[in-house]
């Protein structure tokens, strides 16, 4: 789970079934507290942006340069802010309790100021999409773009079917048939779990 240094981000950087939850969990490690920055400078970001497929051509290449013109740190912290907030909000959701109203409010000013820097895209056959300017977004670029796909998780209609895993801090989508799934990735979590589980049981025997 920890991904805070030297990032590689694999297929089990990827469980939570939605781009916007994916991105909420480079927050979090193997317990419930949220002890991993996920991103330890704006290389480590990039990483990430084109491990999870959120970056078109060519942008890669040239958020390097804007953040080479100019300090990246400040974007880079708005973003890891942006992230907790949203992380607040949806663990209180996923959870069924109501959401902190500060942090509802945060996520909404977040949402608006996405839309700013975004156009309407309407390409048939396919579904209409917002598109984020980056030259107008500037270093801001991936925080807009993140909080756009926010918006798609929830008016998607995908709320009742998010899930906190038991054993870390990570959300998902829970689509099984009975919608009873406790772990974020049985490969990790859930294999933990069967492990300690195994581990007691041996202790208890001898």
């Amino acid at each position: 789970m920890d991904n805070s240094g030297g990032q590689r981000w694999g297929p089990e950087s990827f469980v939570g079934g939605h781009p916007y939850l994916d991105f909420l969990n480079t927050g979090g490690g193997k317990t419930k507290a949220r002890d991993v920055r996920g991103f330890a400078d704006w290389a480590g970001l990039l990483d990430w942006l084109a491990a999870a497929g959120q970056l078109e051509p060519g942008e890669r290449a040239g958020l390097q340069r804007l953040a080479a013109g100019r300090p990246a740190r400040a974007a880079l912290d708005r973003l890891v802010a942006h992230r907790e907030n949203a992380y607040e909000v949806l663990a209180a959701v996923a959870h069924g309790l109501p959401p902190p109203a500060a942090g509802v409010a945060r996520l909404e000013n977040d949402l608006r100021a996405a839309l700013r820097h975004a156009t309407l895209r309407l390409s048939a056959p396919g579904p209409g999409a917002w598109r984020v300017d980056a030259a107008a977004a500037g270093l801001d670029l991936p925080r807009h773009r993140l909080v756009l796909a926010a918006q798609t998780l929830i008016a998607d209609g995908l709320l009742p079917r998010l899930r906190q895993c038991e054993a870390c801090s990570w959300l998902f989508l829970d689509t099984s048939r009975g919608g009873r799934r406790r772990w974020c990735s049985m490969a990790t979590c859930g294999n933990r779990a069967k492990a300690r589980r195994h581990y007691r049981a041996q202790s208890l025997a001898d």
